[in-house]
Order: C-alpha cells, then structure tokens, then sequence
C-alpha cells in the first residue's frame, strides 16, 4: 500500500489548504463536544449553526484551522486520536499497560488508550510524522490558555480570527 509522507498533522493542517480534510475533523470535534455538553440547548443551538455553516462551506481555510484548534482545547477524544495516530504498535501497548494499572483513578482514562483507527484521508494510507512530545505539549499548552483565543471574543471580527491564526501558525512552527 502506497504511503504518503507528510509532516505533523498539526503543522498539515495548517499550511496544507486542505479545508475538506480540516472540516471533517472540525465536524467529528463538534459530535463529541455535543455529547459534553447534552444539557445546554444554547451550546448545542449554537453547535448546530456552526455545523450548517461548515455544510455550506462560506467558512475559509484559516477560519476552519481556528475553529479546529480551539475545539482541540475542548475535546479530549480527538486529543488522543492526534497523539496516537503514528506511535508503533511498541509503543501503545507499553502506553496501554501501564495506563490500565490505575485507569479508575484518571478521569476519562479510558480515552486514553490505543485504539486502531486508521487515518481518515481520502481512503489513502497517510503517513505524518509522529508529533513529538516537546512539540505536542507546547502546542497544546498554549492552545489551553484562556487568553490564546480571546481576540475572537473581544474584537469580534475578522481581524481577531486572523490574528489567532497567526498565532497558531507562530506556535506551530517554533514547536
């Protein structure tokens, strides 16, 4: 089977332009944050627009890039999906082991195991480099500040989407 060799999933998602590829993820984060917050209808009101607005696709590629990164700080489940997807069949089952020794104590820990999910690209077996720890924790540490996406919230406009996704952009390299 034919590979294809890419860099880290979060850096291709960013500067690859593949805004279907990005939607699909953004579309499955927002499945499972529906499932988090069942009990608020505005969450899930608001929820429901934003999918419509992804069906139309009026929304352009570094919008959906924000749109992904900022439901990456909320879904703990596609997290895990990112983290997983290239480690060796080693390295899960040592990770599953001793995940499994206290799975009671970690809250949520069960999403925390492997799983064998392949790579959802367009039927092709893609290939990315294995984010590395360094790199993932830095990303996902600023991403899960509470002031990285307030420019949306304060600005209100165009300009605040832009400016996180510089932001993102910045975060994504230097990691």
């Amino acid at each position: 089977m034919q590979s294809l060799q890419m860099n880290n999933i979060l850096f291709y998602i960013i500067f690859s332009q593949h805004s279907s590829f990005v939607t699909m993820l953004v579309r499955e984060m927002i499945v499972n944050t529906k499932q988090n917050y069942i009990r608020f209808a505005t969450t899930l009101f608001c929820l429901d627009k934003l999918s419509d607005e992804l069906d139309k696709q009026t929304i352009c590629h570094a919008h959906i890039v924000v749109l992904f990164f900022f439901f990456l700080s909320i879904d703990y489940k596609m997290r895990h999906w990112i983290l997983n997807t290239q480690q060796t069949n080693a390295d899960k089952l040592l990770k599953d082991k001793y995940i499994q020794k206290k799975i009671d104590f970690v809250p949520r820990g069960t999403a925390c195991l492997s799983k064998n999910i392949p790579n959802p690209f367009l039927g092709q077996c893609v290939v990315f480099t294995p984010l590395n720890p360094h790199a993932a924790v830095s990303i996902l540490c600023a991403i899960s500040q509470e002031h990285f996406f307030e420019q949306i919230t304060t600005t209100q406009s165009v300009t605040g989407i832009t400016e996180v996704f510089e932001k993102l952009k910045t975060v994504v390299i230097l990691s």
